[in-house]
């Protein structure tokens, strides 16, 4: 529990001593005045050598789901793209979709037994090959620039680079052609470019920020990229938000406030968005370690104490006391993690202390020194 205390105090510290440039990675980190500061600067830069790239890549473009017969049946997207092209009813077959940023899986409305046609272009200077990353949910189909070099028809839920497919890009603008076809259930996609820059940020996050960059590593899954790329849309900061907050159970404060930015369309470059992913680890590791706090075993260790020691443990009464305090005003405060809202520390500090004494205060730790051998 200790280490529940150590770990409050990094966190709720939103400020440093100072702010530093740093050398192990010059093109991607710099240190500012708090961790949120910090990393909305080093998604700064981290676009800013996407955007000097020698690859450009148009937003996707989508069909609704189409009715097909199996995997292997042959729809019209196939044939040949054209974006400007209309139905029967006079409406656009394709839709533009600016929000759909690389590295993040996307969900597609699309029913059972239908495909979903997804179309880009990638442009690049000179001929250069890369190895694009796919997720799918269910089976996918990939061509470029007509030639068909990927297919497989599997069941299974989006996960970034499922399949790695190979991509020999010519000079100039390059017609990307990807079919989703959903068995059923659920339906969705993700696609990595291949030309994300290497960032090994880890290290300094570490240093600089401990305890934040813990919880980044866990919720990104190491994969920081993702959320470094996802500028143009707030779907990388929801996934690590929802990622938190589903460790906290019940609708709260925390969900209001996230929907209250999606209502607002508060871009991916505010703030506020990575200043509530900290508030909800905040919250979520608050709740473990409470969650972490048993009561009934403390009254046991007490009680086996004041049974087997008597006038040598005198203490027992006020120990109990302290302790049944203790369990009613938990039980409020574990209602209060559950909405989302963070809590008064001064109540776990006095679990801790509580704990500490009654343990303490066993007549076999009544010793003059102690050898530690290891």
């Amino acid at each position: 529990m200790m280490r529940l205390i150590a770990c409050l105090i990094l966190s709720l510290s939103a400020t440093v001593l100072a702010a530093e440039t740093m050398t192990s990675s010059p093109d991607i980190y710099v240190k500012k005045d708090s961790w949120s500061a910090t990393m909305l600067a080093m998604r700064d830069r981290y676009q800013a050598l996407l955007n000097d790239a020698p690859l450009r890549f148009s937003p996707w473009s989508a069909t609704a789901a189409l009715k097909a017969k199996g995997f292997a049946d042959v729809l019209f997207p196939e044939q040949g793209v054209d974006l400007a092209a209309k139905d029967d009813k006079g409406q656009p077959i394709w839709k533009i979709h600016t929000e759909w940023a690389d590295g993040v899986e996307h969900h597609l409305s699309a029913p059972e037994s239908s495909a979903t046609y997804l179309f880009r272009t990638i442009s690049v200077k000179a001929d250069t090959t890369i190895t694009a990353g796919f997720g799918s949910d269910d089976g996918i189909e990939v061509w470029l620039n007509n030639k068909k070099l990927h297919s497989i028809n599997v069941g299974r839920g989006v996960t970034p680079n499922q399949d790695k497919v190979p991509l020999a890009l010519v000079a100039g603008d390059n017609r990307l052609l990807v079919k989703i076809f959903n068995n059923g259930g659920d339906c969705g996609f993700c696609f990595t470019g291949g030309i994300m820059p290497a960032v090994d940020v880890w290290p300094l996050l570490v240093k600089d920020f401990p305890v934040q960059a813990a919880w980044l590593k866990r919720d990104t899954e190491g994969r920081l990229t993702d959320w470094l790329g996802c500028t143009k849309s707030v779907a990388a900061d929801k996934t690590l938000i929802n990622r938190s907050l589903s460790a906290l159970g019940q609708q709260g404060v925390l969900h209001q406030e996230m929907a209250k930015l999606e209502q607002d369309n508060v871009p991916a470059t505010d703030p506020r968005w990575i200043d509530l992913y900290l508030r909800v680890c905040q919250v979520r590791e608050i709740k473990a370690d409470v969650g972490r706090l048993n009561t009934a075993a403390l009254r046991r260790a007490i009680e086996d104490l004041s049974s087997t020691y008597k006038d040598k443990y005198p203490r027992a009464p006020e120990f109990l006391k302290r302790l049944d305090e203790l369990e009613v005003k938990l039980a409020d405060l574990r209602l209060t993690l559950d909405r989302g809202e963070l809590i008064n520390l001064k109540l776990l500090e006095d679990a801790l202390a509580l704990q500490r004494d009654a343990l303490l205060a066993n007549p076999l730790m009544n010793i003059e020194r102690l050898l530690l051998v290891k």
